[in-house]
């Protein structure tokens, strides 16, 4: 079997696949912690720790309307990699939200994200192991 014909594709004869649903509902539960609507804590299983740390000053926008996700696309780059370009219109202009979800020890997981718009995220206000499991990792194993 070749790599590529391992790699999930975004749609079936029967709808969205499980990994398009998935970035869909995170892409949704993403923007309802931006807008204040729901606490950050309910993303902490989706995201790995370094991302989260990465979050950590940026997750509420202040002053802009809440985003409405208008549209998804998604594409396996590689076994065990999906990367996704949400769609988002926030009053009269539409925005992206991009982010990458990685399959580990602890399941899929938001490993990367980006609002082209704001720029890069800053790096973690506190030290990260890298190399080390974080505890959602050390539970399942």
């Amino acid at each position: 079997m070749s790599a590529t014909a391992a790699l999930p594709t975004t749609e079936t004869a029967h709808g969205p696949t499980r990994l398009e649903r998935m970035a869909r509902a995170f892409a949704v539960l993403f923007l309802e912690v931006e807008a204040g609507l729901r606490p950050r804590q309910q993303l902490r299983r989706l995201i790995d720790a370094e991302l989260y740390a990465r979050l950590d000053g940026a997750w509420v926008l202040d002053g802009d309307p809440a985003g409405r996700l208008l549209g998804l696309h998604g594409r396996a780059t590689a076994p065990g990699r999906y990367e996704v370009v949400a769609l988002v219109a926030r009053g009269r202009r539409v925005t992206a939200l991009a982010f990458r979800l990685r399959r580990g020890a602890a399941g899929w997981q938001v490993d990367e994200l980006c609002r082209p718009e704001r720029g890069p995220l800053p790096e973690p206000a506190y030290p990260v192991p890298r190399d080390e499991p974080d505890l959602f990792e050390l539970v399942g194993a």
